[in-house]
């Protein structure tokens, strides 16, 4: 049995999406608790997919969450979670249920934003054609301290973002790649305005004071997604 999320039960009725990866999806309930499960679906099926239906079924289990959380708060699972049966599953949240609806509690009406941070490269003056002896090595060596000196100030930049982040979001996770810096940030996200505004308007605030602050910098907001990197997971059926 392939299971996507966790949900509080609540009176309001769960509209299931479409389809699930093979079959389709039922949501079943267990004490205050509700998961979104693939009955028929189970992990050695998974692991017979070749390597483009295995993508698919990872893009079809996003997309069933993220339907699902536009909904209410949930607990978004890993992508191959699985239980052997309805009875280790019922187990399972009896068990965790305190737990789980803990961290509900916590999540309610929050989502997750990732904000890509884009270090802009150092300008590299020009150095004229006609210049010889003396004067190509004064000009070499200001455009290697004018690149010494914008990467100081970048530097001094993230310095900042940082700083910001400790005041207004000391859980945010900060994932680098490369030279580009990803945040992950749990923000306010208000069902109601969907799909008006449903983002955080303080936080899309504060992004854009940081590129305003932060020239060495390109900042960029994605939209609200499942809290996927603020889960404790303690399923490893």
């Amino acid at each position: 049995m392939y299971i996507y999320a966790i949900m509080r039960k609540t009176e309001t009725k769960l509209e299931l999406p479409a389809n699930g990866i093979a079959f389709e999806l039922k949501a079943i309930a267990v004490g205050n608790l509700l998961a979104l499960v693939e009955p028929l679906l189970t992990i050695a099926a998974l692991e017979k997919l070749e390597e483009k239906a295995l993508i698919q079924a990872v893009l079809s289990h996003d997309r069933i969450i993220c339907e699902t959380f536009k909904q209410q708060t949930l607990l978004p699972l890993r992508f191959g979670t699985c239980f052997i049966s309805p009875e280790a599953l019922e187990n399972h949240l009896l068990q965790h249920q305190e737990e789980y609806l803990q961290q509900l509690a916590c999540l309610t009406d929050k989502a997750e934003y990732c904000i890509k941070c884009v270090p802009r490269e150092a300008p590299t003056p020009t150095i004229p054609s006609s210049a010889k002896g003396r004067e190509y090595f004064l000009a070499k060596k200001q455009r290697y301290q004018t690149q010494q000196d914008f990467q100081a100030e970048q530097a001094q930049q993230w310095l900042f973002v940082q700083q910001k982040l400790a005041q207004y979001y000391p859980n945010a996770l900060i994932t680098p790649q490369g030279n580009t810096q990803k945040i992950y940030i749990l923000g306010n996200f208000i069902r109601a305005r969907i799909p008006s505004r449903p983002e955080d308007p303080f936080l899309s605030q504060q992004v854009q004071n940081w590129q305003q602050t932060c020239s060495h910098w390109e900042f960029y907001l994605g939209e609200p997604l499942p809290p996927y990197h603020f889960v404790t997971q303690t399923i490893n059926s």
